[in-house]
């Protein structure tokens, strides 16, 4: 029986044949431009949307990102031991615009042993959120160097801005003192607004810029 013929694959066969006609040089031009155009539109559209993403971006810091719409109450109080509602007692919080009234929306941070406060039964802070409930809907601020951050729906360096009211109740009249701060981030920088005492009302005006 006769052995099998054995085939081997020539390197510089050409499929065409060698009697085909060359490309004419003005397809080839063609072609060469027209990749080159394709080429011209992604980088344009792709310098397109980084412009469009950096004019956002410019946008949102400008606007948004710099707004106050955060406030940082830091408790003053040093509590006599097993205190069980040391610091400010805080109800409630409103800033005035325009003569609408709005209420802390939400509680974005706190410090970080605020919620290991032993003696501490009213350490909610959720309970600051919203419009005023009865007087046992409250959080205490605890002991000095504890805070809160709260979130606001309106900027508070608004033009429309008439007050930022902290309701804070004093049982038997004793008013614990802490300190408030208006940032752009709950994690600020902070501008400070004073030393205050009790239910305050505080003009926002004077901080505008």
């Amino acid at each position: 029986m006769p052995e099998p013929k054995k085939f081997t694959l020539d390197p510089n066969f050409d499929p065409r044949g060698n009697n085909l006609p060359d490309i004419p040089a003005e397809i080839v031009d063609y072609k060469n431009s027209q990749r080159f155009r394709r080429m011209m539109v992604i980088i344009g559209c792709g310098i397109l949307a980084l412009l469009l993403i950096g004019l956002l971006i410019g946008w949102y810091f400008k606007t948004i990102g710099n707004e106050y719409r955060y406030i940082k109450l830091m408790s003053l109080y040093v509590p006599s031991p097993m205190d069980e509602s040391p610091g400010a007692d805080l109800e409630s919080i409103v800033v005035t615009d325009n003569g609408n009234s709005y209420y802390a929306q939400k509680v974005v941070s706190t410090s970080d042993d605020f919620n290991k406060q032993p003696y501490n039964k009213n350490k909610d802070s959720y309970k600051m959120i919203g419009a005023p409930g009865n007087d046992a809907d409250y959080v205490s601020l605890g002991e000095k160097g504890n805070y809160i951050v709260i979130k606001t729906k309106v900027n508070l360096k608004d033009k429309n801005i008439d007050t930022l009211t902290i309701n804070e109740i004093t049982p038997d009249n004793l008013k614990e003192p802490y300190d408030v701060f208006m940032g752009t981030s709950k994690n600020g920088p902070w501008d400070y607004l004073g030393q205050q005492a009790g239910a305050v009302d505080i003009d926002l005006t004077q901080f505008l810029k």
